[in-house]
């Protein structure tokens, strides 16, 4: 019988699955970089495109939480605008970025 280790070491890397743990470890900088990566190899994924928003989403909200500083939400806001201009989970935060809301 091979020892867990040895399963880990001959296993390759699955990249969807390192994001959605980080996502849920509320890592959501590292999450996004390998969502990011992922859609850069298969642009059309809709499924990522989709969790690369909601974790951008999550982020916001968990920054809101901690009162972390305006302009470190902002950043985040305008990132996520940025990295998803047509998704309609971030919808709510164009008028945030505009600053109409302030």
């Amino acid at each position: 019988m091979r020892n867990l280790q040895d399963m880990f070491d001959n296993h390759s890397a699955d990249p969807y699955a390192d994001a959605v743990m980080k996502h849920a470890q509320k890592e959501f900088a590292g999450a996004i970089e390998i969502y990011k990566k992922i859609l850069g190899e298969n642009p059309s994924d809709r499924q990522v495109s989709t969790k690369l928003a909601m974790c951008y989403r999550e982020w916001i909200f968990d920054l809101t939480k901690k009162n972390a500083p305006a302009a470190e939400v902002k950043q985040v806001v305008l990132q996520a605008l940025e990295c998803c201009p047509n998704s309609e989970i971030l919808r709510d935060f164009h008028e945030y970025a505009s600053g109409e809301s302030q």
